[in-house]
This record gives C-alpha cells, sequence and structure tokens, in this order.
C-alpha cells in the first residue's frame, strides 16, 4: 500500500471540478441548458472547494533554510527615506 500526499483528496476534487465544467460549458451548447447550468454551477463549487481545501494543506514538506533565515540571525535594519517637500500654494 503506497503512502498518499495529504493533499491527493484535493487534487481529486479539482480535477473533477474542472471536468464537471467543462462538461457544463459544453452541454450547453446543445439542448440541455438547465442540466448545462447545474453541471457547470456544481463543477465551479468544487473548484472552488478543492482550492480551499488545497490551500489549507500547508507546504509539501520542510523547506531548506538559507543562512539569512537562520534564527537568530539579526534582521538588516531599515533606513527611513527623505520625504520629498511638499509644494506650497
Amino acid at each position: 500500500m503506497a503512502l498518499k500526499s495529504p493533499a491527493q483528496s484535493e487534487r481529486r476534487l479539482l480535477a473533477s471540478g474542472a471536468t464537471l465544467t467543462v462538461f457544463g460549458i459544453a452541454a450547453s451548447t446543445g439542448e440541455l441548458g438547465s442540466l448545462a447550468g447545474v453541471l457547470t454551477l456544481g463543477g465551479l463549487i468544487a473548484i472552488i472547494v478543492g482550492l480551499h481545501r488545497f490551500g489549507r494543506t500547508g507546504p509539501d514538506g520542510a523547506a531548506r533554510r538559507t543562512d539569512a533565515a537562520q534564527p537568530g540571525t539579526p534582521k538588516p535594519k531599515r533606513t527611513k527615506r527623505a520625504r520629498s517637500p511638499r509644494p506650497r500654494p
């Protein structure tokens, strides 16, 4: 049994939503107007839910840090920019 990615079901939901949307748009060219609307709307809702769930799964793995991003490394100080003088009326 292979290990499944935590985002596997979200990817499947995105693919099925995209497929439903395409079939709905294709059905709208024929005589199935009400069915086409339901398919298209269902597909779009599935895409929105899939994107939301996919975004909530988090990053794929532990990201490698560069030397500048190591904990305890001081951040570079920001300098203030000089403001341009205001024009006088």
